[in-house]
């Protein structure tokens, strides 16, 4: 008698959809009453499995963040209070960066614009 077993891929492996947005990022930011500008953003994982932290979104300095919400390559940043302003927005992963299109408010002033993200 004799047992014979085969090797199977294995499915319990899960790819997590944060690794693709984590690390230090180029981003070039253009605002509505902003204008243009560029600075460094880090990016973290954070909280639950699909969090990730940007630190220094909108230029608010490293010390303040955002968080966002991974989906595939898609991310949210629902709406939070960061330094003062108002943030929400959408954007998504592609082509070896992402872009985020949000909105910013600090009670007077409104700035819709396009962050987008390189290495």
């Amino acid at each position: 008698m004799s047992l014979l077993t085969a090797c199977a891929p294995d499915d319990d492996l899960e790819i997590d959809d944060r690794d693709k947005f984590i690390g230090t990022w180029t981003c070039n930011d253009n605002g509505s009453t902003s204008g243009a500008s560029t600075y460094t953003v880090t990016v973290e994982r954070v909280g639950d499995n699909d969090s990730i932290r940007l630190k220094n979104f909108y230029n608010l300095l490293p010390s303040n963040s955002v968080i966002g919400r991974v989906s595939g390559s898609s991310i949210s940043l629902p709406q939070q209070l960061s330094d003062g302003w108002n943030i929400n927005g959408s954007g998504s992963f592609s082509n070896n960066g992402f872009s985020i299109s949000y909105t910013a408010v600090d009670g007077s002033t409104v700035d819709n614009g396009t962050a987008v993200y390189s290495k």
